[in-house]
Order: C-alpha cells, then structure tokens, then sequence
C-alpha cells in the first residue's frame, strides 16, 4: 500500500480548521495541521521552516500530496518519503545552467579526424568524435571550461572556452601528426578484486608459510586443508586418492585439477603426479 493510500485510509473526517480571519499561514502550522488530519510525522530543521508561509488547500482532508505540494509551492522546500508514514522536509537542490559544444576535430589538412576524443579537463564530460570527426558534449555547466583533444599519432591540443546557459557553443580542432605521440595511450588490464566473503563459492587458501608448516609429503596432504575433502595418502608422495563430499567416489584425482590463469595444466588423472615443492599457493573453490 502506497503511503497516499494509507494516509487516505486513516484520514480524520473533521480535520481541525486554522483560524478563518488569518489571511497568511505559517509554514509550521500547516504541516501541524497535515500530521494532526493524516497521521503521518514531518521531520525538517526548525531553520528550514523559520519565516516561511505557505497556501492551505481549500479542502486538506481530500488529497494529502495535493495539499503538501501547496503548502511548499513557494518556500524552495520539497520532501522525500523516509517511512510509511513519516516525511523528510528538505530544501530544493539548486539547478545548475548548462549548455552544450559541439565542433570537428581535424587535422592538418583540414580532414577530420574520426574517432578522436574530445573531454574536459576533469574528465566529467567526454565523447568520441563520429567518423566525420564531428563531436557533441552536452550538459556542460555553464562557465569555462577547459577541453582536450587527442587521438593517436597527433599531438592533443587543449582550449578554453566559456559555455553559455542553454546555448550551443562551437569549438573546432586542428591537431598536428606527431608519430612520437603513439606512445602516448597505454591500455592496461587487471583482475577485479573480490574478498571471499564476496564470493559466490568457498574458497580455501595456504600461503606458502602456511604449506611450509604443514609440510605435506604430496599434494594429497595439502588438500586435507579443505573443509570436504578425504585424502587418502597412504601411497606416500604420488598414487594417492582424493575424495569430495558431494562427488562420485572413484578416487584419484579425477575431479580436482590445477588451473593456471583459468587454463588447466595438468590432466585431472595425472594431478595425483605432481611435485609439492612445485606450490607456493593453494587456492581452492
């Protein structure tokens, strides 16, 4: 239920009236009143409301938000829902102006340049330029602003311009080649850092102190760190049999592999061959 519903539902039939000779009603008393007839709580700083009036609908008791707009309509307030029945006064976020650029990135023959990059200095605003060279950055805040242009092989070329409320300003490029420049965009990859607490699976991990302290004779000892596993080690450094709860139990090592940057190294039957001293790791999921 909606909470214009469940204040409609729990509305009084006879709401308490403000005094009919006052022409000018304080902020306050009409939100007192609003509570009072809807049950509902208001939470707002006491500077927010100090000096503010506001317009009582004809009628309070027919439409709650109809009359809780009203009522701010000329303070620079407005509300946001915090509970089912509880409402948080605050103040109006100011609207920042914007504008737009629009411009071709070219080079020194005057061709554009496709797919260059054009952004501002702060890197909040940024596009690709069409195959044309032709670009739009829209929403800028008006004021100046300082845009870069660059792409591979020319040199970037930086301009300052001033951005006009609701206007469109035009900004042209003319970058030079410059073949020293290519090394200039570096693309690099890493991992995305996940706790296992994170993580959709178990994970078990030894660190290489923690193997050093185990001092496993193979691989199957080692395992025996994982909350599931039976190991049977009686066949000494190689031969052994691992068994997962959950898994068939043929033994060896027919469900277990090693992975190397998600690639397997080694086939699962000859898992059971591998060296201990070979690990300085264990990750297992």
């Amino acid at each position: 239920m909606s909470l214009g519903q469940t204040v409609d539902a729990r509305k009084r039939d006879e709401p308490r009236p403000l005094s009919p000779q006052q022409k000018v009603y304080s902020l306050r008393e009409i939100l007192a009143l609003l509570e009072e007839t809807y049950h509902v709580h208001f939470l707002y700083e006491d500077s927010l409301l100090e000096g503010k009036t506001g317009q009582l609908a004809a009628s309070i008791s027919n439409d709650f938000f109809h009359a809780l707009k009203l009522a701010l309509s000329n303070s620079a307030l407005t509300y946001e829902i915090a509970g089912s029945r509880t409402i948080v006064i605050v103040p109006k976020q100011p609207i920042t102006p914007t504008g737009n650029i629009r411009g071709v990135v070219r080079d020194e023959t005057g061709a554009g340049i496709p797919f260059a990059q054009v952004m501002s200095e702060d890197n909040s605003h940024s596009a690709r330029a069409n195959a044309e060279g032709e670009y739009v950055l829209t929403s800028v805040p008006a004021g100046v602003c300082k845009l870069i242009a660059r792409t591979i092989g020319h040199r970037s070329q930086e301009v300052t311009l001033r951005v006009r409320p609701s206007d469109t300003v035009r900004q042209n490029f003319s970058l030079t080649t410059d073949a020293l420049s290519m090394g200039e965009i570096v693309v690099t990859g890493s991992r995305n850092p996940q706790t296992k607490i994170e993580s959709s699976v178990a994970i078990t991990t030894a660190n290489a102190a923690q193997i050093a302290e185990r001092a496993p004779r193979g691989v199957a000892d080692l395992l025996q760190v994982v909350p599931g596993f039976y190991v049977e080690s009686s066949g000494g450094e190689v031969g052994n049999n691992l068994f997962a709860r959950g898994i068939p139990a043929d033994g060896s090592f027919r469900y277990v592999t090693i992975h190397e940057d998600g690639l397997p190294v080694f086939e699962a039957s000859e898992l059971a061959f591998v060296n201990i001293d070979e690990l300085v790791r264990l990750d297992v999921t």
